[in-house]
């Protein structure tokens, strides 16, 4: 969703960027693209069973070792 402001003919440019700043905010534009910004992708199911069993991997082996007294 563009937004196009243009500079009226005599406007101070304080008042210009005043004006753009309300527009932008009331047009929701800037809300939109900080969400886009931090938005995950869903993962697959296929992937987070394999993190998962990761993580289950490295925590045994910190365990092992902790057991061996090498931690």
């Amino acid at each position: 969703m563009a937004i196009t402001i243009k500079r009226r003919k005599g406007e101070n440019i304080t008042t210009f960027l005043n004006r753009a700043s309300k527009i932008i905010n009331r047009s929701g534009v800037l809300i939109e693209t900080r969400k886009k910004k931090y938005r995950l992708s869903p993962r697959n199911e296929r992937s987070e069973k394999l993190s998962a069993l990761h993580r289950i991997k490295v925590k045994k082996e910190i365990e092992d070792k902790r057991k061996k007294g090498l931690l």
